[in-house]
């Protein structure tokens, strides 16, 4: 065990220290920083449960669950590397909640909360993932069906490890609270995306591109609230304009630098 857990401690050193060199090499778009952000927290997640099952010593979970907080280590760096969006992500999620749901149900019990977090990805499969939306109904359909028949299952299985109700009902009430803020958080970065785009939809609005100076439509909606402001407080107010002579000659003559 000592081993693999020094195994475990140089590949995260390894995989932070390529998360800040790489960090530092050109701008990265909002979307990279959110998938980034969401793979690195599951990544994350995985380890508290690791914790977890340590600490009331089921030790096929806590591999399974080392292997995932690896198998989310990869993924954050290969998105770290290439800086691409695609379903394949959102489908290896998928695959990962279903299986750790299906364990942990199989080892302690349906009732200690774990499939709380089909409900949760299945939220956000329908109202954040970007993916087409015949994509997104198939995914829906193959989760509602993994609730529904993962409950027929669990609900009367004698699971494996038989823990006490105090240590069951804690468990339930942390994964509960765990999947709530997962919603949260994600409904946080999906209005952050929204924000960021509805910031380029403005700048494209109002600028030239030629110039990046504010275009005729801007101009006149700053002018109306630079008036009403000077209406509002009494300040005097003055409209100045200026003039090139001969700027069309200038125009013609650095035109093609």
């Amino acid at each position: 065990m000592h081993k693999f857990l020094n195994f475990i401690r140089q590949f995260f050193h390894a995989w932070t220290s390529a998360l800040s060199s790489a960090g530092t090499q050109g701008v990265f778009s909002a979307v990279h920083h959110l998938i980034l952000f969401v793979l690195s927290g599951l990544a994350l997640v995985h380890v508290v449960f690791t914790i977890y099952f340590l600490a009331i010593d089921i030790e096929a979970m806590v591999a399974v669950n080392v292997g995932i907080v690896l198998y989310y280590l990869a993924l954050s760096w290969y998105q770290l590397n290439n800086n691409k969006y695609h379903d394949l992500f959102i489908f290896l999620i998928v695959l990962e909640v279903c299986f750790h749901a299906v364990l942990s149900s199989y080892y302690i019990g349906w009732h200690s909360g774990f499939s709380i977090y089909l409900m949760a990805i299945t939220v956000i499969i329908a109202v954040i993932s970007s993916s087409s939306i015949y994509n997104r109904i198939a995914v829906i359909l193959f989760l509602t069906t993994m609730l529904v028949g993962s409950d027929f299952y669990f609900s009367n299985h004698t699971p494996v490890y038989q823990l006490d109700q105090s240590i069951l009902d804690t468990t339930r009430m942390v994964n509960y609270a765990n999947a709530l803020l997962q919603l949260a958080m994600a409904a946080m970065g999906y209005q952050y995306l929204l924000a960021v785009a509805n910031a380029k939809m403005d700048k494209l609005a109002n600028e030239d591109q030629l110039t990046g100076l504010l275009n005729r439509r801007a101009m006149q909606t700053r002018s109306q609230e630079v008036i009403a402001r000077c209406r509002a407080t009494r300040i005097p107010m003055c409209v100045a304009i200026g003039d090139l002579d001969h700027f069309k000659r200038i125009n013609l003559s650095l035109i093609h630098i």
